[in-house]
């Protein structure tokens, strides 16, 4: 099966009018009748934390425990917003006492409590980012006579009357896309107000982390407030450090720097089993320790693309691609960590354009990641199959159990079900442009639209008619990028790709793109001052002069 793109103009949500301003125009498009409460959400986006149950009687639980002098132990989850999650709460907590302590388990060993180990003298465990649903283990931990309190955000699927949780998927709280960060920054606003201080907003930038990181809906009106203020308030010493060590310029600046600059960086300490380098980033105040860490996590970061190269490199020949989906049982030579099956899935689907599970199998059991593609439902379509024993994430990107018998059966049922009509790409764009037409003014305009992008709200991209290739290159330290350079100094790059990616094109042919226009700033070490250019992150392109 081949993936198709087809590109296709977005149909206005309100009828824009040609007299209207061209940032106006984009807005009803999308739309959006109140552009400046859109692209610069103010409080009045925010939601009051004490609709979140039980955020006052945990409030109080702290409150008696540091009165108590007691200790605390914070357990944080092995990702992005679980590892901000718990920098904001021990670095708000730390202000109150000493008697404060962290764990955590490497990606290796799962999400959650489960693996931990809560030390002997701890009187108060407080879980963020997970464990809503891990009744066994908090009744062991509750057994040993410490208090548990949950802050989460995932869905109940039993009841865990061995802690006290908050988590806006059991009550009315109106915003269901907050991440364990956002949970955690609402429950410190409770906080200050019981204490009568002011020290939450300090720790806007990690919870507009947390949020990007963990994919929630940038089309919530809370949660582009707390992304918008976090690009306003980069405050911890370590987020600094590594956005310095990648050369970022502060006023180029989007919530996809922290998406593409920053989570991977996180990410990247765990999926690589060296968590407690980030945890030490987030929690470190001195800049000069920061620096050293942040180039290590950046290092590692680099390290990880490398090791997902290579583990393509060494399963792509075995690869079996004669069905509508693509399975592959890692093998113990592999030796693929349990962090890179995602990616890994992420990579083969993209390559053979197919939706992809890479799993482990064990006693007859296989577990592991799965990736879709274009417009196909690969999760849904996965439990309409009715063959897997478990499915937890996105639609796109999710993990997997199923009983190594059904691998087969589950091939077949794809190759029968599948349609046809699902074997596309929908890219998606609000107009064309001739190059003559894009100025740095509205570059300008559509970057201020683009500030704040995520789930649900998609850049907003657009077609440039008959650009002129002047050079072709492949860039970046595994050859992942390709470049064109063309007559009407308009860059157009393409990220994620191998180094054959448009290999047919030469100097003097004529092409369109479909992309995210921005403009790229950068310090030119040779010329000694800063360059601008307008460039084009590129979906695809086609050929017009053949």
């Amino acid at each position: 099966m081949k993936i198709i793109n087809k590109w296709i103009q977005e149909e206005p949500l309100l009828d824009p009018s040609p007299f209207d301003p061209f940032i106006d125009q984009l807005g009803y498009i999308r739309g959006i009748e109140d552009f400046d409460q859109y692209c610069k959400p103010t409080k009045e986006s925010l939601y009051n934390p004490y609709l979140l149950e039980n955020i006052q009687k945990v409030a109080n639980i702290i409150d008696k425990a540091i009165d108590d002098d007691i200790n605390i132990c914070i357990s944080g989850d092995a990702d992005s917003d679980g590892l901000t999650s718990l920098a904001i709460l021990y670095r708000y907590l730390n202000k109150f006492t000493t008697k404060l302590s962290y764990i955590y388990n490497q990606r290796s060993q799962g999400h959650g409590i489960s693996n931990q180990v809560v030390p002997d003298n701890t009187n108060l465990l407080i879980i963020v980012d997970s464990s809503t649903n891990e009744t066994e283990v908090c009744k062991e931990i509750s057994e040993r006579g410490i208090q548990i309190v949950i802050l989460d955000h995932h869905p109940r699927t039993q009841d865990n009357p061995y802690a006290i949780i908050v988590n806006p998927q059991l009550d009315h709280y109106p915003n269901k896309e907050l991440s364990g960060a956002g949970v955690v920054f609402k429950f410190i606003q409770v906080l200050d107000d019981l204490w009568g201080v002011d020290y939450s907003d300090e720790f806007q930038d990690l919870c507009g982390i947390g949020l990007l990181g963990d994919v929630m809906s940038m089309q919530t009106p809370e949660n582009r407030y707390f992304v918008y203020q976090a690009l306003h308030n980069i405050r911890n010493p370590g987020i600094k450090a590594i956005l310095k060590k990648q050369n970022t310029i502060y006023d180029t600046m989007n919530s996809q720097t922290i998406s593409f600059s920053i989570v991977p960086v996180i990410n990247a300490s765990t999926r690589m089993e060296k968590i407690e380098l980030v945890i030490a980033l987030l929690l470190e105040n001195d800049e000069n320790k920061c620096l050293e860490l942040a180039k290590e996590c950046v290092s590692l970061n680099t390290d990880r693309k490398n090791k997902e190269q290579k583990f393509f490199k060494k399963v792509k020949d075995r690869i079996d691609n004669n069905h509508k989906i693509i399975i592959l049982i890692t093998e113990e030579k592999d030796k693929i960590d349990k962090g890179f099956q995602g990616l890994l899935a992420a990579k083969i689907c993209d390559y053979f354009k197919k939706c992809t599970l890479v799993l482990k199998e064990n006693e007859g059991l296989c577990s592991g990641s799965g990736r879709g593609m274009g417009n196909i439902q690969f999760k849904e379509l996965l439990e309409e199959s009715g063959l897997c024993n478990m499915l937890q994430g996105h639609s796109q990107a999710f993990g997997c159990d199923l009983k190594t018998k059904n691998i087969e059966k589950l091939l077949l049922w794809f190759d029968e079900n599948l349609k046809e009509t699902e074997d596309y790409k929908e890219i998606k764009y609000i107009d064309e442009l001739e190059s003559d037409e894009i100025t740095f003014d509205l570059v300008k305009e559509i970057e201020s639209f683009n500030y704040i992008t995520g789930k649900r709200v998609e850049p907003v991209k657009f077609v440039i008619n008959s650009l002129e290739v002047k050079e072709r290159k492949v860039l970046g330290k595994i050859l992942d990028t390709v470049k064109f350079t063309t007559k009407q100094g308009i860059d157009c790059l393409k990220f994620k790709v191998n180094d054959t990616y448009a290999s047919g094109i030469k100097e003097g042919d004529i092409i369109d793109v479909i992309g995210k226009i921005g403009i790229n700033k950068f310090y030119n070490f040779g010329l000694k001052k800063m360059v601008t250019s307008i460039q084009c992150l590129i979906d695809d392109y086609r050929l017009v002069n053949k």
